[in-house]
């Protein structure tokens, strides 16, 4: 079974599948319904009995979505969808707090359902139940923001945090469920230095919340700017679990160095944490064109990758990908590839893979896959129109051989130790269609009325699946895959320095 929650109504997931919030240049924006500022005089005592005024700047947000429609395969089922999520921003000087609470009552097509039954978790939430005609899932999200100064920023909560320019990310993507986090920012020259350290969670598909177990990851990045035009980044990010039958490590304050590599401190202290490496780029031809980039090493002997033989242990993934704004007034674009060779992101300790909740950390499809996407997004004074087309090549175990197409198994004992290839296993191919239509219906909110088309195709050597789902609704946000700014251009540089 695909690790990965495709969409069942291109709106419905525009919300809280393809990645909201976190990321400066998200590809899914979000709009309110409601939104209510004012300021409230807020005191501060200083050191002589002076008091300071300062204002307390709060907006309240109320997202929501109904959709209703058919689900076309061997036999039609209905699907629905019902999303709320309400939230207060309350911001003062130099200081942010963000708290949402969202909840989504879903109605599945087949292949959906086949999904959420065989993880227990819906992408972005969590855990999901079971109901009578479907699932249900809520969250509770939180930051708090401070920007000490000009050149450091503090940030913890329990949210997702997404790592490049792309609509996958091969290092950090925005598909898991939330969770806490610690977020140092330090900005000097042309340099951003990053600190992220997260905790995690161990949740199998039949295990409870009670059952799972922690474990910690932490990730530094240097982000250089060369010019007004191009950039590259470096990372590094070490997983290790909380416990095992030797000792109790809990949070190992040994990687709480900003400045240090975890590969050699990982030796150092005799540990066989999960260690990952890797680089990425972006090149901005202008401020409509965008070509952007990464690396993600895993594991991997050079010597090896020159000799050919597909060892099982170079363990890569790549992501290439443009973006396009202005093509035509109001016209956007992408076009993005993805891969992992098999075994990527996996470790010899199921704990110490890269995932979190039983969801992979990076891209929604885990390991051992070939992924193209592409998009288009028109607008047109009231009205907006998208479309989005993926293919995918991936291979998932088969039988009790261990192909290297699952992020929660170990990699011990692999099916074989040469002659791997991108794929293998039981191999899969699938095509996704989504096709939207929305128009704002209230002049004065944010207040749209859809109507989507769903094609989805998977074929493996004992199945095939062939689902068309048609369905039309109102929400308060406007499905948008474009990362531009309100100028119309894409995010350039200056925006992340």
């Amino acid at each position: 079974m695909i690790r990965k929650l495709s969409v069942v109504t291109l709106l419905m997931y525009s919300h809280f599948l393809l990645g909201q919030g976190g990321s400066q240049d998200s590809l899914v924006p979000k709009s309110s319904l409601l939104i209510q500022e004012f300021y409230t005089p807020v005191s501060f005592s200083g050191y002589q009995g002076s008091e300071i005024k300062r204002p307390l700047k709060v907006k309240a947000n109320l997202d929501f979505l109904l959709n209703t429609g058919g689900s076309f395969a061997n036999e039609v089922s209905p699907v629905y969808a019902g999303y709320v999520n309400a939230g207060v921003v309350l911001k003062s000087r130099n200081k942010t707090l963000n708290i949402d609470y969202s909840m989504a009552s879903l109605g599945l097509g087949n292949y959906m359902s086949e999904f959420v039954d065989s993880t227990g978790v819906l992408s972005n939430f969590g855990v999901a139940t079971q109901e009578k005609l479907g699932y249900w899932a809520n969250r509770i999200r939180g930051r708090f923001n401070w920007q000490i100064s000009k050149h450091f920023n503090a940030e913890i909560g329990n949210h997702t945090n997404f790592l490049g320019n792309g609509y996958r990310s091969m290092v950090l993507g925005e598909n898991t469920a939330p969770y806490p986090y610690l977020k140092l920012t330090t900005k000097v020259w042309k340099i951003k230095y990053t600190n992220l350290f997260m905790q995690l969670r161990d949740l199998q598909p039949d295990a409870s919340w009670k059952d799972s177990r922690q474990k910690y990851v932490a990730l530094h990045s240097v982000d250089f700017k060369v010019n007004e035009r191009f950039s590259f980044t470096v990372f590094e990010s070490v997983v290790w679990q909380s416990s095992d039958i030797l000792s109790n490590r809990g949070f190992d304050i040994n990687y709480l160095n900003p400045v240090i590599f975890y590969r050699p401190l990982e030796f150092s202290q005799g540990s066989a944490d999960n260690v990952l490496l890797g680089i990425a780029a972006r090149l901005s031809v202008d401020k409509n064109f965008m070509w952007y980039g990464q690396l993600f090493l895993d594991e991997f002997l050079l010597s090896e990758v020159r000799e050919g033989v597909g060892w099982w242990a170079n363990k890569v993934g790549i992501q290439i990908g443009v973006q396009a704004a202005n093509l035509l007034p109001g016209f956007w674009a992408y076009s993005e590839f993805n891969s992992a060779r098999p075994f990527t992101y996996t470790h010899g300790s199921v704990l110490q893979n890269y995932a979190h909740r039983n969801q992979s950390l990076a891209h929604p499809l885990g390991t051992n896959f070939y992924e193209w996407s592409t998009g288009a997004q028109l607008e047109r004074n009231e009205w907006t129109f998208t479309g989005r087309f993926n293919w995918a090549l991936y291979g998932r175990d088969l039988n009790e051989d261990n192909y290297g197409g699952d992020v929660f198994r170990s990699y011990k004992k692999p099916f074989r130790v040469y002659n791997n290839k991108t794929g293998q296993g039981n191999t899969h191919h699938s095509y996704i269609t989504q096709l939207t239509a929305s128009r704002k219906i209230l002049k004065n909110r944010d207040v749209f009325f859809f109507g989507s088309y769903n094609w989805r195709h998977v074929q493996n050597q004992f199945e095939l699946n062939d689902e068309h789902i048609f369905s039309f609704g109102i929400s308060s946000s406007v499905y948008k895959i474009s990362s531009k700014n309100s100028n119309g251009a894409l995010p350039s540089l200056s925006n992340d320095f």
